[in-house]
């Protein structure tokens, strides 16, 4: 039985934080479509890919990045909202399996006929 429906798309934008060039990054480029599908959808995920981009980044001679993230999640067939606060810096962000208050509330409830199915079910 399926109890959630989740799905969602991130594209990331790195900043050297020295020239102040910015680059757009493309997951599909460095992951696959069940890893990308998964990533999407998992804030955890998302950040050991940010964590993975800042050392590629340093590998390739930009060790000083900022890493945000246009994240934008649908649940249970309501319209997709943003997932990830925009303007964060994601390098910055510990991983803890406590709060993340960089992740936005959902804001836009269930349209009615699904809470009443929800509801009597």
């Amino acid at each position: 039985m399926k109890l959630r429906d989740k799905g969602g798309t991130t594209n990331f934008v790195v900043t050297d934080n020295w020239s102040g060039r910015t680059y757009k990054v493309n997951p599909d480029l460095y992951l696959t479509e069940w890893q990308r599908d998964n990533m999407d959808t998992k804030p955890d995920m998302i950040l050991q890919f940010v964590a993975y981009l800042e050392d590629r980044f340093a590998y390739q001679g930009i060790p000083d990045v900022t890493i945000t993230a246009d994240s934008q999640v649908s649940l249970n067939g309501r319209p997709r909202q943003t997932f990830i606060d925009p303007n964060l810096d994601l390098t910055t962000v510990n991983r803890t399996p406590w709060h993340k208050p960089w992740i936005e509330p959902l804001t836009t409830p269930l349209a009615e006929d699904e809470e009443s199915a929800t509801a009597t079910n």
